[in-house]
């Protein structure tokens, strides 16, 4: 799934929760008398979702790599300062509620080795170096990918009567049944059946597949 905006992005989500729990307990006075933990502590969680921001705005993928480890970093650090936060606090009973937040930040930092890896293994370069002629193919491959996906949801609950395919042009094939259609090993074109003859249509031209009436 490729995501739009950074505020659809679970780990930016998962994020700024943290913040929140994490500031709402700062907030309680748990870090007097500790030096300047509250204030390094709160800085530290917001850098995590900032940079995560940041980064997916920045619209390449090299800087937005830089950022999450710059997130990653961040992530680190506030639980570095939870640990110490803890020790200080043992007798005060607060010592789930700083592990929960502990499990938090690890969970953050994984989700983001995780992206950072598949950044670096996807071969985009982001969509500043997209042009016009790279965005067509990158829409022509998501259209593919639907109308895949959602061929194969049909063939797992099984509809074995008639079918409408519908192009992106607005034409209509009726068919009867899986057996008037047949999508190439690649995936890339699909033939149908229409009337005596077969027509074949890209799978990236292809708007809808649903039952038919």
């Amino acid at each position: 799934m490729r995501y739009q905006r950074f505020e659809e992005l679970p780990v930016w989500n998962d994020a700024i929760e943290l913040s929140y729990r994490l500031i709402s307990l700062t907030q309680s006075g748990v870090c007097h008398g500790i030096g300047d933990l509250k204030t390094q502590l709160e800085r530290a969680t917001i850098s995590i979702s900032n940079n995560i921001a940041e980064g997916f705005e920045r619209g390449t993928n090299d800087e937005l790599i830089s950022f999450l480890y710059y997130a990653r970093g961040s992530a680190g650090e506030v639980r570095s300062m939870l640990r110490l936060l803890r020790m200080f606090l043992r007798k005060a009973g607060l010592g789930q509620e700083i592990d929960d937040l502990i499990r938090r930040a690890e969970s953050i930092s994984k989700q983001l080795g995780g992206w950072i890896e598949s950044l670096k293994n996807s071969g985009f370069k982001g969509t500043r170096s997209q042009n016009s002629q790279t965005r067509e193919a990158a829409r022509a491959a998501k259209r593919r990918d639907d109308f895949l996906a959602k061929l194969r949801a049909l063939q797992e609950i099984g509809p074995r009567g008639p079918l409408v395919l519908t192009t992106r042009d607005g034409r209509r094939f009726p068919l009867a049944g899986p057996h008037e259609y047949l999508v190439s090993p690649d995936g890339k074109s699909v033939a149908v059946c229409e009337g005596e003859g077969l027509v074949i249509l890209e799978t990236s031209e292809i708007s809808e597949l649903e039952p038919g009436a």
